[in-house]
Protein backbone atom coordinates (compact mmCIF):
# COMPACT_ATOMS: atom_id res chain seq x y z
CA UNK A 1 0.00 0.00 0.00
CA UNK A 2 2.76 2.18 0.51
CA UNK A 3 4.41 1.68 -2.89
CA UNK A 4 1.22 2.40 -4.22
CA UNK A 5 1.06 5.86 -6.89
CA UNK A 6 -2.16 6.81 -4.25
CA UNK A 7 -1.48 5.76 -1.04
CA UNK A 8 -4.35 4.73 0.92
CA UNK A 9 -4.44 2.69 4.26
CA UNK A 10 -7.91 2.77 4.82
CA UNK A 11 -9.15 -0.25 6.40
CA UNK A 12 -5.28 -1.38 6.79
CA UNK A 13 -4.59 -0.31 10.19
CA UNK A 14 -6.14 -3.40 12.37
CA UNK A 15 -7.27 -1.87 15.80
CA UNK A 16 -7.78 1.10 15.46
CA UNK A 17 -10.16 3.30 17.38
CA UNK A 18 -13.09 4.08 14.95
CA UNK A 19 -14.77 8.26 15.23
CA UNK A 20 -18.45 8.96 14.42
CA UNK A 21 -18.65 10.60 10.91
CA UNK A 22 -19.92 13.64 12.18
CA UNK A 23 -17.65 14.30 14.87
CA UNK A 24 -14.40 13.64 11.76
CA UNK A 25 -16.39 16.44 9.72
CA UNK A 26 -16.96 18.66 12.80
CA UNK A 27 -13.03 18.00 13.58
CA UNK A 28 -12.68 18.74 9.51
CA UNK A 29 -14.56 21.96 9.56
CA UNK A 30 -13.30 23.40 12.69
CA UNK A 31 -9.44 23.20 11.47
CA UNK A 32 -10.01 24.60 7.75
CA UNK A 33 -12.08 27.35 9.25
CA UNK A 34 -9.32 28.54 11.98
CA UNK A 35 -6.22 27.10 10.03
CA UNK A 36 -5.90 31.08 10.66
CA UNK A 37 -5.71 31.29 14.01
CA UNK A 38 -8.45 31.26 16.97
CA UNK A 39 -11.39 33.65 16.98
CA UNK A 40 -12.30 35.72 19.95
CA UNK A 41 -16.54 34.52 19.39
CA UNK A 42 -15.17 31.09 19.84
CA UNK A 43 -13.28 31.76 23.79
CA UNK A 44 -16.28 31.44 25.93
CA UNK A 45 -17.48 28.26 24.49
CA UNK A 46 -14.23 26.49 23.87
CA UNK A 47 -13.17 27.54 28.13
CA UNK A 48 -16.50 25.78 29.14
CA UNK A 49 -15.80 22.60 27.99
CA UNK A 50 -12.16 22.70 30.35
CA UNK A 51 -12.54 21.64 33.28
CA UNK A 52 -10.06 24.25 35.39
CA UNK A 53 -11.65 25.48 38.28
CA UNK A 54 -11.04 24.01 41.50
CA UNK A 55 -15.13 22.77 41.91
CA UNK A 56 -15.70 19.14 42.92
CA UNK A 57 -17.41 18.56 39.89
CA UNK A 58 -14.43 20.13 37.73
CA UNK A 59 -12.06 17.69 39.85
CA UNK A 60 -14.69 14.78 38.90
CA UNK A 61 -14.60 15.39 35.75
CA UNK A 62 -10.64 15.38 35.38
CA UNK A 63 -10.40 12.28 37.35
CA UNK A 64 -12.48 11.19 34.41
CA UNK A 65 -10.68 12.62 31.67
CA UNK A 66 -7.34 11.39 32.91
CA UNK A 67 -8.54 7.39 32.92
CA UNK A 68 -9.76 8.18 29.33
CA UNK A 69 -6.66 10.49 27.85
CA UNK A 70 -4.17 7.80 29.28
CA UNK A 71 -5.40 5.72 26.77
CA UNK A 72 -2.49 3.14 27.29
CA UNK A 73 -2.52 3.27 31.01
CA UNK A 74 1.49 4.66 31.20
CA UNK A 75 1.21 7.18 33.28
CA UNK A 76 2.18 9.75 31.32
CA UNK A 77 0.74 11.93 28.43
CA UNK A 78 2.96 12.35 25.30
CA UNK A 79 2.43 15.55 22.66
CA UNK A 80 0.37 13.58 20.12
CA UNK A 81 -1.58 11.85 23.40
CA UNK A 82 -3.12 15.55 24.37
CA UNK A 83 -3.77 16.22 20.31
CA UNK A 84 -5.86 12.98 19.91
CA UNK A 85 -7.26 13.92 23.26
CA UNK A 86 -8.35 17.54 22.60
CA UNK A 87 -10.15 15.99 19.32
CA UNK A 88 -11.80 13.26 20.73
CA UNK A 89 -11.93 12.97 24.66
CA UNK A 90 -12.61 16.80 25.37
CA UNK A 91 -14.10 17.11 21.77
CA UNK A 92 -12.99 20.66 21.31
CA UNK A 93 -12.64 21.12 17.30
CA UNK A 94 -11.54 24.45 17.56
CA UNK A 95 -8.75 24.10 20.49
CA UNK A 96 -7.50 20.96 17.95
CA UNK A 97 -6.84 23.05 14.81
CA UNK A 98 -5.14 25.53 17.36
CA UNK A 99 -1.78 23.73 17.11
CA UNK A 100 0.58 26.41 18.33
CA UNK A 101 -1.88 26.38 21.51
CA UNK A 102 -1.32 22.90 21.71
CA UNK A 103 2.70 22.56 21.63
CA UNK A 104 2.98 25.98 24.29
CA UNK A 105 0.55 24.40 26.30
CA UNK A 106 1.93 20.83 26.48
CA UNK A 107 5.40 22.19 26.77
CA UNK A 108 4.79 24.46 29.58
CA UNK A 109 2.41 22.04 31.84
CA UNK A 110 4.73 18.81 31.06
CA UNK A 111 7.31 20.57 33.79
CA UNK A 112 4.86 21.91 36.23
CA UNK A 113 5.53 19.41 39.25
CA UNK A 114 8.46 18.15 40.32
CA UNK A 115 8.18 14.63 40.48
CA UNK A 116 10.56 11.65 41.10
CA UNK A 117 9.78 9.96 37.70
CA UNK A 118 12.27 9.48 35.36
CA UNK A 119 10.56 10.25 32.39
CA UNK A 120 8.30 13.50 34.13
CA UNK A 121 10.11 16.19 32.12
CA UNK A 122 9.45 15.09 28.65
CA UNK A 123 5.85 14.08 29.25
CA UNK A 124 2.32 15.21 30.85
CA UNK A 125 1.77 13.50 34.55
CA UNK A 126 -1.94 12.73 36.13
CA UNK A 127 -0.50 15.20 38.55
CA UNK A 128 -0.16 18.24 35.79
CA UNK A 129 -3.56 17.50 33.94
CA UNK A 130 -4.94 20.77 35.78
CA UNK A 131 -2.03 22.99 34.94
CA UNK A 132 -2.70 21.37 31.03
CA UNK A 133 -6.27 21.97 30.76
CA UNK A 134 -5.25 25.89 32.62
CA UNK A 135 -2.59 26.19 30.15
CA UNK A 136 -5.13 25.27 27.31
CA UNK A 137 -7.40 27.62 28.32
CA UNK A 138 -5.01 30.76 28.69
CA UNK A 139 -2.78 30.06 25.57
CA UNK A 140 -6.19 30.00 23.35
CA UNK A 141 -6.97 33.53 24.32
CA UNK A 142 -3.80 34.56 23.74
CA UNK A 143 -4.12 32.98 20.06
CA UNK A 144 -7.50 34.35 19.96
CA UNK A 145 -5.89 37.84 20.91
CA UNK A 146 -3.10 37.05 18.14
CA UNK A 147 -5.16 36.19 15.18
CA UNK A 148 -7.14 39.16 15.64
CA UNK A 149 -4.55 41.53 15.13
CA UNK A 150 -3.00 39.27 12.76
CA UNK A 151 -5.50 41.01 9.79
CA UNK A 152 -3.71 38.87 6.94
CA UNK A 153 -3.99 35.34 9.09
CA UNK A 154 -0.66 34.70 8.31
CA UNK A 155 0.52 33.63 11.67
CA UNK A 156 2.73 36.40 11.93
CA UNK A 157 1.93 40.32 12.97
CA UNK A 158 3.77 43.17 10.90
CA UNK A 159 4.60 46.50 11.82
CA UNK A 160 1.30 47.91 9.66
CA UNK A 161 -0.89 45.14 11.34
CA UNK A 162 0.46 46.33 14.79
CA UNK A 163 -0.42 49.91 13.76
CA UNK A 164 -3.62 49.34 13.38
CA UNK A 165 -4.37 47.16 15.92
CA UNK A 166 -3.42 50.07 18.76
CA UNK A 167 -7.23 50.58 19.31
CA UNK A 168 -7.76 47.07 20.10
CA UNK A 169 -4.89 46.96 22.05
CA UNK A 170 -6.55 50.10 23.95
CA UNK A 171 -9.41 48.52 24.48
CA UNK A 172 -7.71 45.74 26.08
CA UNK A 173 -6.12 47.79 28.21
CA UNK A 174 -2.55 48.00 26.58
CA UNK A 175 -1.12 51.61 25.53
CA UNK A 176 1.40 51.61 23.24
CA UNK A 177 2.57 55.47 23.13
CA UNK A 178 5.60 54.65 21.19
CA UNK A 179 4.27 51.88 18.70
CA UNK A 180 7.69 51.61 17.00
CA UNK A 181 9.50 50.70 20.31
CA UNK A 182 6.94 48.51 21.51
CA UNK A 183 7.16 46.55 18.02
CA UNK A 184 10.32 46.24 18.37
CA UNK A 185 10.60 44.79 22.21
CA UNK A 186 8.23 42.56 20.94
CA UNK A 187 10.20 40.93 18.43
CA UNK A 188 13.04 39.45 20.48
CA UNK A 189 14.63 37.65 17.15
CA UNK A 190 14.70 40.59 15.58
CA UNK A 191 13.12 39.54 12.28
CA UNK A 192 10.76 42.67 11.63
CA UNK A 193 7.36 39.97 12.39
CA UNK A 194 6.23 39.16 15.38
CA UNK A 195 5.16 35.44 15.82
CA UNK A 196 3.09 33.42 18.07
CA UNK A 197 5.25 32.93 20.64
CA UNK A 198 6.92 36.27 21.09
CA UNK A 199 3.36 37.36 20.85
CA UNK A 200 2.66 35.25 23.91
CA UNK A 201 5.81 36.10 25.83
CA UNK A 202 4.61 40.09 25.56
CA UNK A 203 1.01 39.23 26.43
CA UNK A 204 2.01 37.33 29.52
CA UNK A 205 4.31 40.15 30.92
CA UNK A 206 1.88 42.77 30.50
CA UNK A 207 -1.43 40.42 31.97
CA UNK A 208 -3.02 40.55 28.46
CA UNK A 209 -6.43 38.61 28.94
CA UNK A 210 -10.11 39.13 27.84
CA UNK A 211 -11.48 37.14 30.36
CA UNK A 212 -11.64 38.29 33.56
CA UNK A 213 -9.78 36.28 36.33
CA UNK A 214 -6.69 36.53 38.33
CA UNK A 215 -4.18 35.54 36.27
CA UNK A 216 -1.15 37.34 37.69
CA UNK A 217 0.84 34.34 39.20
CA UNK A 218 0.18 32.23 36.06
CA UNK A 219 1.12 35.16 33.85
CA UNK A 220 4.51 35.64 35.54
CA UNK A 221 5.68 31.50 35.66
CA UNK A 222 4.62 30.98 32.16
CA UNK A 223 6.63 34.17 30.97
CA UNK A 224 9.75 32.96 33.03
CA UNK A 225 12.57 30.75 30.68
CA UNK A 226 12.39 27.90 33.02
CA UNK A 227 8.82 27.46 33.59
CA UNK A 228 7.37 25.72 36.41
CA UNK A 229 3.60 25.82 37.78
CA UNK A 230 4.48 24.17 40.87
CA UNK A 231 2.15 25.15 43.53
CA UNK A 232 0.27 27.62 41.04
CA UNK A 233 -2.70 25.52 40.08
CA UNK A 234 -5.30 25.52 43.44
CA UNK A 235 -7.47 21.84 44.11
CA UNK A 236 -5.15 20.17 42.32
CA UNK A 237 -5.44 16.49 42.64
CA UNK A 238 -2.38 14.92 44.29
CA UNK A 239 -0.47 11.75 43.27
CA UNK A 240 1.36 9.57 45.63
CA UNK A 241 4.72 9.42 45.28
CA UNK A 242 4.94 5.65 44.87
CA UNK A 243 2.43 5.83 42.11
CA UNK A 244 4.17 7.75 40.17
CA UNK A 245 7.51 5.84 40.29
CA UNK A 246 5.66 2.51 39.49
CA UNK A 247 4.28 4.34 36.48
CA UNK A 248 7.64 5.00 35.40
CA UNK A 249 9.04 1.76 35.80
CA UNK A 250 6.17 0.48 33.92
CA UNK A 251 7.11 2.89 31.24
CA UNK A 252 10.90 2.35 31.38
CA UNK A 253 10.17 -1.77 31.03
Amino acid sequence: KLSEEEVTLEGYVAGEEPVAADETETASVAFAQNLAGAEVSELDAVCAKLPTSASEEDKARRMQLWARMDVNGNGYLSLAEVDKAVRDVLAVPELFSAKPVLMRAFQASKQARQTHSKHGSDYVERSELHALLVCLRRYYELYAMFNSVDASDDRRIDMQEFEASLPLLQEWGISCPKPSEEFAAIDSNGGNLILFDEFCSWALQKGLALQPSDEKTLDQKLSEEEVTLEGYVAGEEPVAADETETASVAFAQ
